[in-house]
């Protein structure tokens, strides 16, 4: 979504509900490794990877 947009972060951010930006830019870097601006340059260094060979824990 941020790569093919051309609306900004802090749009984004409200369209999806978060009220600040940067609580919807700790989610996003907790959720892909990267900052919503990187992903938005296109950036694709340091994305995470998902193992799933492990479980996680129960929260």
């Amino acid at each position: 979504m941020l790569e093919l947009s051309n609306q900004s972060i802090n749009d984004i951010a409200a369209n999806l509900g978060y009220k600040s930006p940067a609580s919807f830019d700790r989610h996003f870097k907790a959720f892909t490794g990267l900052t919503p601006s990187l992903t938005a340059n296109g950036s694709t260094e340091c994305r995470r990877t998902t193992d799933t060979s492990e479980p996680r824990p129960a929260a």
